[in-house]
């Protein structure tokens, strides 16, 4: 069983309290499914006759065939109904946090400013916007111009 590399599954078909009749001890077969649960992480699918146990496994091999679509996600999601200036402070606090977004379009203005300071050229002039009473971290500002540098491959 635990060379085997698909879904587990353990399907006890027929009369369960069959225990009962046969004079099995009841706490020893429950114990039995217990750990076979729980320890071994089988789930154990009760079936009344050999034909729940055809519907159940016609059922299974079904939703088994199907093969879900992929899909991709956005990392963030925006409200609607935002204004010019909250989808500006929107896009650049996913690159850098929302009080550097904001230091930084106080600073600059516009977005186009922003993204157009971000050259490796101009390192030392971000060095001069402060935001809290301190400048922007240096490991922020590289990140920062390495990302609005890096050509998108398509790849992520």
């Amino acid at each position: 069983m635990k060379m085997f590399e698909g879904e587990k599954v353990l399907i006890l078909e027929g009369y369960l309290g069959l225990y009962r009749k046969r004079g099995w001890k009841e706490v020893s077969i429950l114990a039995l499914m217990d750990k076979i649960v729980h320890d071994w992480g089988i789930p154990i699918i009760p079936t009344p006759d050999i034909r729940g146990t055809l519907t159940y496994l016609v059922w299974k091999n079904k939703s088994l065939g199907e093969v879900e679509e992929f899909r991709e996600y956005p990392l963030r999601v925006k409200r609607k109904g935002m204004t010019a200036e909250e989808q500006a402070l929107f896009v650049l606090e996913g690159l850098c946090g929302h009080e550097t977004a904001k230091a930084l379009l106080s600073h600059y203005k516009t977005l186009r400013s922003v993204f157009a300071a971000l050259s490796p050229e101009n390192i030392h002039e971000l060095d001069k916007i402060k935001v809290g009473g301190r400048r922007i971290p240096e490991k922020t500002v590289k990140k920062m111009v390495e990302v609005a540098n890096t050509v998108y491959s398509g790849e992520v």
